[in-house]
């Protein structure tokens, strides 16, 4: 049968397929971690901020500017997830996980 190229042919989409279902399994896993650590961090530095207002108010200012800095970048990567989000066949959640 390996010497047809039909069946060659047959068998490697098959492969193909298989492994891409794996592979949506593996990206949708993915995604919901990028979701989660983007909420995480972003909750993290508005917490560290909040801490060093009364104590040191410069450092506050710094960890506030790296905040904003950071939250562009993670907007656009939360804007991007959202587009995939709506793409007929996204069997993701784009919500945080625990």
């Amino acid at each position: 049968p390996w010497a047809q190229p039909a069946a060659r042919l047959a068998l490697d989409q098959y492969h193909n397929l298989v492994h891409a279902k794996e592979e949506i399994i593996r990206l949708n896993r993915e995604i919901q971690l990028l979701t989660t650590s983007i909420h995480e961090e972003t909750a993290y530095i508005q917490l560290k901020a909040k801490e060093h207002q009364q104590s040191d108010p410069l450092l506050a200012i710094q960890i506030q500017k790296f905040g904003w800095e950071l939250g562009c970048c993670n907007d656009l990567h939360l804007m991007r997830l959202k587009k995939l989000g709506k793409m007929p066949g996204f069997s993701g959640t784009l919500l945080p996980g625990q």
